[in-house]
């Protein structure tokens, strides 16, 4: 038995919702398939915070198994932030909710007040989007976890330029069990 295939379908917010199609990339609002590998990014796009504070786009992103190699059940799975180098100076907040509901047009800030974990959860965080705390099934959309809803917001104070990328110093994880 091997590790499960996990992979990452991000969706724009601002329209219909992606249900029905979410481990697909023809879904409506699809956006990008985040790489899953220790390289792969998602584009949060760019800001502007020279003369006042600013939010990117709220993306959602839908993990999901792709296959599950042998196993069989995918349990206390755990959606957080290990690393986040990218930003040494400066206020901002890695903005996060995790939602079994679409919400079409969610704007998150760091007003939102709820924020991507930086350690590792004790507990499950996100389940099946049918609210099972386990996946037994692969590339279907009733297998698909709860949306998560990301976006960044830094202030006057943050330098301009690029963050994060390839190079990993910005890094969501998903954790979890198989058997």
């Amino acid at each position: 038995m091997s590790t499960p295939t996990i992979k990452f379908n991000v969706f724009t917010v601002s329209a219909g919702t992606p249900s029905g199609s979410r481990h697909l990339e023809s879904a409506g609002n699809w956006s990008q398939k985040a790489d899953a590998s220790s390289t792969g990014f998602i584009d949060m796009g760019s800001l502007n915070n020279t003369s006042a504070k600013a939010s990117s786009s709220t993306l959602a992103v839908v993990p999901y198994i792709d296959a599950l190699n042998g196993s069989t059940t995918v349990e206390n799975m755990k959606f957080w932030m290990p690393t986040q180098t990218a930003i040494t100076t400066g206020t901002f907040t890695f903005n996060e909710r995790i939602a079994t509901a679409w919400t079409s047009g969610i704007a998150l800030t760091d007003a939102s007040g709820s924020f991507s974990s930086s350690t590792l959860p004790t507990s499950q965080n996100v389940n099946r989007t049918t609210g099972e705390t386990t996946i037994t099934g692969a590339a279907a959309d009733a297998q698909v976890m709860q949306y998560c809803y990301l976006s960044v917001t830094v202030d006057t104070d943050v330098v301009n330029g690029s963050y994060g990328g390839a190079d990993g110093s910005i890094k969501h994880r998903l954790t979890f069990d198989f058997s």
